[in-house]
Parts: C-alpha cells; structure tokens; sequence
C-alpha cells in the first residue's frame, strides 16, 4: 500500500461532535475582586524575578557590545572601555551549530493500531510548523538560550486565521513580560503565569468596545524594558495582562484563562461557560534551558558564563590601544616663553622650525611602550573564554598545530563541538514538547478537513485532506462485549536533524556507498546483510533494515515463485522447464554465480539440480 492511501477522504465530523465540549454558561467566576487579587499577585512575581531581569537587560547590552554603556553610565566615554566580540563570536558560532541541528519530527505510535494516524502526523506536523513560519521562531529562541539561558516559545490557537477557521502558531516570549510562581523548578508547577504586553489605548477600546467605552486608561510602565537605541513611546499604552492559572477538576487539573487591563476584565474563560483554554491542560510555554540552576527554570547562559572573562579583555585592550596611540603620536613638552613658533612646529609639512632661546626649550614626552607578558596576558584571556565557551579555532575551520587534512580537521571539529551537541540535545526535548502540545491543539482543533501538500515518497508533491478523526477517543470492548472505557491514541516523538553538517553528510553518504560495494542491499543477500547490520550503529539505520528486509522478502518470494514456475513446467513443459531453469540461472547475481559454478561438480551438489529436485517433491501427491 503506498503511503498515501492512508490519506482518504473522510466526512468531518458534524456540528454537534466538532464542538460537543458541554459549553454550559455559568455565573461570572472571575469578577473585579479576583481581578484584583490577580493583580497584587503579578506585582510579588515581579519583584521575584528583579534580579533576574536585570541580568537579562545586561546580557543583551552584552551582547549588542554595549556592555559598558551600560556599566559604566557616568564614565567619561574616552575612558571607556572597548567593547571587543570575543563573547559575541563565541555565541555566534554556537547558533551556527545550532541552525545546522535544525531538527525535524517523526512521530511514531505507542500501539499498533495507531500506526496509520502516526504516519499522517509525521506529514502533517511538519506542515502546520513551515505554515507557522517556525524556523524563525526556533532561529531567535536558540539565541536567546544562548544569551539569555532560556529561550521560550510559545504554541497557542489563533482562531481568526484562515477566514475564521483557526490555525496553530508558535510566538518567541521575551522573559521581560512573563512572570510566574518564583522558586519553581518546572514551569508547568507554578500556580499562575502572567504575560503581559503594551498595547495602544485605541486599539483596544475598538477591540472592546462594550467594555472599554467609558473606561479611562493610563499609562502603565510597570515592566522592565531593554535599553534600545531608537526612543520607543509608550505614550497611550497600558499593560495588558493574560493570566493563565490551573485549577483541579477531579483527578486532572485544568487550564483556565483570562485577559484584563488595570482591573477592568476583558475576557475568561469561566466566565463563557468553557470547561478549559486548551484540553491538555498545559501551560502553552515552553522553555529551552541551557545550563540549569536550582530554584528556577530560566537557567543561564553563556553571556552570564563570560562576561568576567569579556570585562577582562575589554580593559586590557583599552589599555594597549590608548598606549599604542601615545606611541604613534609624539608628545612635548614646550617651555613657556621659550620662543618656539608651535604653530610652525605643529606643521608636519615644514621641514623647518624657527625658535628663539635655548635649545631645551622644547622635548618629547617620555613614553614606555607595553611590554610583551601585557599582550600575552590579553591572549590568555581570549583563550581562556574560548575555552570555557567551547569555541575553540578548530571549531570555526582553523588549526594552529598545522593540520590541514579535511579528515582530520574534521574529527577534531566533532571532537570539539560536544558542548554544542549536548547543548542541542537539550533543545530536541523542548522541541518534543512543542510536537506534543501542536497535536494535542490538533487533536482538539482539526474538526474540519484541512488541505496540505506533501512530499511523496518519489520526490513529487502530493495533496491530501486531513481531520482530528484519528486522533478522538477510541471506544475499547473485549471479545467478550465488556466495555473497558476508551482509549486515547498517544504517539512518542523522535527528533532528527533535518540538515546535517557537511561533514556529516559526507561520511554518511561514503557508508552507503560502502554498504551498496558490500552487497548489502542486494535483495538476495539480505540474512547476512541483516546480520551485519545487527552489529553496527550509525544514524539512519532503522531506514536501512527495514530496505534490506523488505528486499529479503521480495526476493524470496520471487524465489518460491520461480519454484512453482518451474514446477509446472517440469510437469506439462519439460522444455520449457530447461529454459525457465537457464533464465533463473541467467539471473544469478555474478558473486554467487561463481560460487555456485557447476563445471567440475556433480549434478547432486548444483543449485539448479537441488531446485528440481525440490519441484519435483511439490509436484508428487501427498
């Protein structure tokens, strides 16, 4: 069956199952006074995270090479440090490495009955991700992991897309206007999340009009804001706040919402009667952290690991070009009324200089050049914050021991670049999170039957149909007719790279073409090649197996086809039997040809005389 026939055209589901949710309306849970207390709550997360916002607002001036400015506010700006991008390398390379990891999904069933939908969602998923325009969302939060410490993406419903009919997307969360429960390890414990933003007192008065007609807004500055260098106004702005908070509903908790500006609420969920915002009842943000730290989830990150080692190199730099420029410009020093025309002195273009008095009357200023251990300490340093942040030369296709083979350049680029993958790995998990949360809004959202375009198998584009069908709960009966509940279908996450380093590319495209020299792929080799296989690990090997297994079983039901051929041919045919067993024979791949060569063997001990011999016996009467 090709892979797209399990893409078939269904019915979607009628009005009544698309939104039975038991929508029932209920009195206003969520009134001014709770309003309130949300409020007071969000200003204790607030000064919780004080600290950590202004590491964060520090950690980007570092990395705009700003770091001083913001510093060292009040300094003279000739004394000044230089904002040299040693840092700012380091953290470049690693989003290099982390582009090339760009990774893709294959979701795989938990239960074999599940193993069509599987399929599908490994098409559509990767879809609804290019759709949402998800690779800049994954480039920005990989480099906000590696400023920052975290990088946090959001994954929601958007309703008004597509004409009304909703979609899926994926937002980049700056931590400046998220707040949660502090002293919480994992995100999804805190007892309430509050994202804020500024939004323009108009457009919100016309988003809600029957609300907000006779409502005053005022400004709200109440947030932390990174230093820009365009004058941002927030002028006829106020903070809008979406509270997101949990409650327990029997053995489950519940994700319920609500949005408010000031003490004025706009919307909630409980209010309209709904049961939850999204049925997996999960916070929809997820972080990526890269070095953890007890107390917190936000963790830190490179920036926070080498701005001391930055600050170093600053000064010393500072130091070595002031003392170069002194060097390269003379000083003197000119006695007072020592008759020195300056003016002519000054004059480069002069060749000479008129004086009256004595000859001392004029002398350079003493100037001591930098000594040596000065510059080698400055290039301790540079080394040593690459050593810490993992950035080594070998890592950016430099040596300095005067290797230049592309072999060996490369094993030590791999060598040196674990920091990177252990880094990556760390984000292919939040990227399964990410996966599950988008099927579960499938699962949830996908009533009505949605287009994609696919690629097949043979490199053209197919179109199918798809709806959240598959996904519903599944009605579980024994053999017996006992009812056991329902069964939700569940899929595990395996997450690869989409493209990998040239490097690696190479060396696996050289493996296969050693595995096609081997035989391995020949359809009639295929127990050994499976026994080989059985005894090595490298990526893409499940694809290989399966190859070779399906081509084992082609050929050996080719095999147990000519068998009957030529049974039927020995039995009405017998010429026609010879020819059938020369053409078998003809087609014998060469290596077994000639270990199967029958001149100087008796009839007994050739391939063909045991395939006769074999038809012979099907064809005799049990």
């Amino acid at each position: 069956m090709n892979i797209f026939d399990i893409f078939k055209k269904k019915d979607p589901a009628s009005p009544e199952e698309a939104n039975g949710r038991g929508q029932v309306q209920k009195p206003n849970v969520i009134d001014r006074l709770q309003v309130k207390r949300a409020g007071e709550l969000l200003e204790k997360y607030k000064s919780g995270k004080a600290q950590l916002e202004a590491r964060i607002i520090e950690n980007e001036q570092a990395w705009r090479l700003k770091l001083w400015d913001h510093t060292q506010k009040n300094v003279n700006p000739n004394d000044r440090p230089s904002n040299t991008a040693v840092l700012w390398n380091c953290i470049a390379s690693k989003h290099a490495d982390f582009m090339d990891g760009y990774p893709s999904p294959n979701i795989v069933p938990r239960m074999g009955d599940d193993e069509d939908e599987a399929k599908k969602l490994s098409y559509i998923v990767p879809c609804v991700l290019e759709h949402a325009k998800y690779r800049k969302i994954y480039d920005i939060t990989s480099l906000e992991k590696l400023k920052q410490g975290c990088g946090i993406t959001g994954v929601f419903w958007d309703p008004s897309l597509h004409g009304g009919l909703g979609d899926i997307i994926y937002k980049v969360i700056d931590p400046l206007m998220l707040f949660w429960e502090p002293g919480r390890s994992d995100i999804q414990e805190s007892a309430n999340i509050f994202l804020c933003d500024l939004v323009d007192n108009e457009a919100l008065k016309a988003k809600y009009p029957d609300i907000l007609n006779d409502k005053v807004l005022g400004q709200d500055k109440s947030v932390s804001r990174y230093v820009y260098e365009d004058n941002v106004d927030t002028t006829g702005k106020s903070l809008v706040v979406d509270w997101y908070y949990k409650k327990q509903v029997g053995a489950r908790k519940v994700l319920h919402f609500a949005k408010f500006v000031g003490d004025t609420l706009l919307y909630s969920t409980e209010n309209e009667g709904l049961p939850y915002l999204y049925a997996h009842g999960r916070y929809p943000f997820v972080p990526d952290t890269l070095f953890p730290s007890k107390g917190t989830w936000f963790g830190f990150g490179y920036s926070d690991v080498g701005k001391g080692e930055q600050k170093t190199i600053d000064l010393i730099s500072q130091a070595v070009v002031k003392n170069t420029i002194v060097g390269a410009k003379p000083r003197y020093f000119v006695k007072k009324g020592g008759g020195v025309n300056e003016k002519e002195f000054a004059d480069q273009s002069r060749d000479l200089v008129s004086y009256e008095g004595n000859a001392d009357s004029i002398k350079p200023i003493e100037y001591k050049p930098i000594q040596g251990n000065y510059l080698t300490f400055l290039d301790s340093k540079i080394q040593l914050l690459k050593e810490v942040t993992g950035n080594r030369d070998v890592n950016t296709g430099g040596t300095t021991s005067g290797i230049t083979a592309a072999s060996a350049i490369a094993a030590l680029q791999e060598s040196g670049s674990k920091l990177s993958r252990d880094a990556i790995s760390g984000t292919y998990d939040a990227f399964e999170d990410i996966i599950y949360l988008t099927i579960e809004l499938i699962r949830e959202k996908y009533d009505l039957p949605r287009c994609f375009r696919i690629l097949g198998e043979d490199g053209r584009p197919q179109f199918i149909k798809y709806t959240n069908e598959g996904l519903a709960d599944k009605p579980q009966v024994t053999e017996d007719g006992r009812d056991m509940g329902v069964r939700r279908p569940e899929f595990d996450i395996i997450v690869t790279a989409e493209k990998a380093s040239p490097y690696k590319k190479i060396e696996r495209n050289e493996l296969m073409i050693q595995l096609y020299n081997l035989g391995v792929l020949q359809p009639q080799n295929a127990p050994a090649a499976l026994q080989l296989l059985s005894l090595m690990d490298f990526e893409g090997k499940d694809r290989i197996v399966a190859k070779v297994s399906e081509n084992g079983t082609l050929q050996q039901r080719l095999e147990e086809y000519q068998l009957i051929a030529l049974e039927l041919a020995e039995k009405y045919d017998p010429e026609m039997a010879k020819g059938i067993a020369a053409a078998i024979e003809a087609g014998m791949p060469r290596q077994l040809a000639v270990a199967t060569d029958t001149s100087g063997m008796s009839s007994e001990e050739s391939r063909m005389e045991r395939v006769r011999d074999e038809a012979q016996e099907r064809a005799q009467p049990q």
